[in-house]
């Protein structure tokens, strides 16, 4: 007798697929199993039947009936059944179907999950989020149903709103800076962190907070990486169910601005809809500006960016209305974007003297080459550790070689510390391994400890699934590099068939051609333009120049020198 798992998986098949049947014969035969299954739901029919041996014969003689019949119909008919006795249906195809999975190409490749986790299974019935079933689905690239993903992200919105301005935090606490997307390093990072998990656990369910663990995310979650729903998720999951213990705060990536510019709205359009993207939107609006960390002998103060002329106390920040887009300047905006000043953004290392650094410390606020946001110096940094009582101002914001940095402004260059401070003045934290996957820098997470803090650092993990960038298919992938074959192919030969056999230029096909190549380089601008704006975080203005700049060049370059005059020769951008 058949296994009954195999009868239903046939009888599911059939169901679904045959019923749409014109054939009178076929109808006629699986009309009985049909009843049988309709008449009442499989899972009832089988747990209330008195005779369950009766009942699987039953099922198994109806589908044996079935499979005779259609092979009976596939050897005696041809031309998809256009006989006069048999007649041609459309469903002939779906029952060719071959119902056994395919292994896939590469067996050792798991496929993505394609049904969605419930909202059922993100809460457990005291409506808390189960963050290791969340992050055992994200993990294999499964995503949420939409009215799960409203729901976690309204819950999240609603605790993040009524926290402070600045957060008040005691150590021990795990401090970790920018992730930008990178789920499945993050998932890497805390899982070492945690003394709660399973060394033999392939599932990755683990829980980084259930032994306590208290963590302090400096913000940018979002952008640049492929996974950053799923960092999202998982994160707010954990501070649902552990507000106390998971710490968020916000970036300079947590805007509308920079996640319609990158590329956090698209993964939101593609994997979710245009709702779910601005219900993020509104809970990043709620997030924690800053936190001050405390420990036995020392006093962290931490945030995404920096410092700014505007701020004297932290009690300023408090005051605040972070609940909305921020500025494009001001305090709100200069604690997200800021940044420490670098020795070699004001002059070259090589021959300083001593007498050098000690004028570069005098230095408090500068303009920023990133637009917005301030370039900070040791003054200013000596003046707010005064007036505030704090030894150590840790922030994010900035990619590091080896994942973190302890800015020394130009003592550490003769081995010195600067003057004055009881601890490392300013300390920046970087948690995306192989940023954009190109940097290949090292990841770090501090831990403040009860009377120290230390670094760990990691290395880029080998989970991460490979995929195209920016969410792209291989045909997409691909047509920047024939547009550009295609484009040097025709400016070749166009410019030399410009000129008539009296050596006269024909205005006429100089507009075609000037039009045609307007077109062709509009084809890869936009993923140019994209690859030059990853380099830092630009301005939409910057990166147009930088992109105009580069391409004038390449064209100067690559267009043969019988070109007509006025093209390129005159430095005009109008083509």
């Amino acid at each position: 007798m058949q296994p009954l798992n195999e009868i239903l998986k046939d009888s599911n098949f059939l169901t679904g697929n045959l019923n749409q049947s014109n054939d009178n014969e076929f109808i006629t035969n699986f009309t009985p199993i049909q009843k049988l299954l309709k008449e009442k739901s499989l899972t009832n029919r089988i747990s209330n039947s008195n005779n369950f041996d009766e009942f699987e014969k039953q099922l198994e003689t109806g589908l044996e009936k079935l499979r005779n019949n259609k092979r009976k119909l596939t050897t005696e008919s041809s031309g998809l059944f256009r006989s006069k006795t048999q007649p041609s249906f459309s469903s002939m195809p779906i029952i060719e179907i071959n119902i056994e999975q395919k292994s896939r190409i590469i067996e050792a490749v798991p496929p993505p999950l394609a049904v969605r986790l419930p909202e059922s299974l993100l809460f457990d019935w005291t409506s808390t989020t189960i963050p290791s079933i969340l992050l055992n689905h994200l993990y294999k690239e499964g995503r949420l149903e939409k009215q799960g993903a409203l729901a976690l992200l309204s819950r999240t919105t609603e605790i993040l709103r009524k926290e402070p301005n600045v957060l008040q935090l005691e150590a021990p606490i795990s401090i970790i800076g920018d992730v930008h997307g990178q789920f499945y390093d993050l998932v890497n990072q805390l899982r070492s962190l945690s003394e709660n998990r399973d060394p033999q656990n392939q599932n990755i369910n683990f829980d980084p907070c259930a032994d306590g663990t208290r963590l302090l995310f400096l913000g940018d979650y979002v952008d640049r990486g492929l996974y950053s729903t799923e960092i999202c998720f998982w994160l707010f999951s954990l501070k649902v169910k552990y507000p106390d213990r998971v710490f968020l705060l916000r970036g300079n990536h947590e805007t509308r601005t920079m996640t319609e510019y990158y590329t956090f709205l698209r993964e939101c359009l593609i994997k979710y809809d245009r709702s779910v993207y601005e219900a993020f939107m509104i809970c990043f609006d709620c997030l924690p500006i800053a936190a001050v960390v405390r420990n036995s002998v020392s006093k962290y103060f931490c945030v995404h960016g920096g410092l700014s002329p505007h701020l004297t106390s932290i009690g300023e920040i408090n005051l605040i209305d972070r609940f909305h887009e921020p500025d494009d300047q001001g305090l709100f905006c200069d604690l997200l974007w800021s940044d420490p000043l670098h020795m070699d953004d004001v002059c070259s290392p090589q021959d300083l003297t001593l007498d050098d650094v000690n004028d570069f410390a005098m230095i408090s606020f500068t303009n920023s080459s990133r637009g917005c946001g301030w370039q900070f110096g040791l003054r200013a940094v000596s003046r707010f550790i005064e007036a505030n009582n704090v030894n150590c101002i840790v922030r994010a914001h900035e990619a590091q070689p080896e994942g973190f940095t302890v800015h020394k402004f130009g003592y550490d260059l003769f081995g010195l510390s600067p003057t004055g401070f009881k601890s490392d003045p300013v300390i920046t934290i970087f948690s995306a391994p192989n940023y954009c996957g190109t940097h290949g820098n090292k990841a770090a997470i501090m831990r403040i400890l009860e009377a120290t803090h230390q670094f760990l650092q990691f290395e880029e993990t080998n989970d991460t699934p490979f995929c195209l960038p920016d969410f792209m298919n291989v045909f997409t992938w691909s047509l920047p590099t024939l547009a550009e074959a295609v484009i040097q192919v025709l400016v070749y030969f166009l410019s030399i068939m410009i000129y008539d056999e009296t050596d006269q230029l024909d205005l006429n096909i100089y507009v075609k051609i000037k039009t045609l190549i307007k077109t062709c380089t509009a084809i890869h601008q936009t993923s140019n333009l994209r690859k030059f704006g990853k380099s830092r975080d630009l301005t939409q203005v910057d990166a147009i120049k930088r992109f105009e700049a580069a391409r004038k060049a390449n064209w100067k370059n690559e267009l043969p020198p019988s070109r007509p005059v006025g093209l390129l020769r005159s430095n005009s951008t109008d083509f």
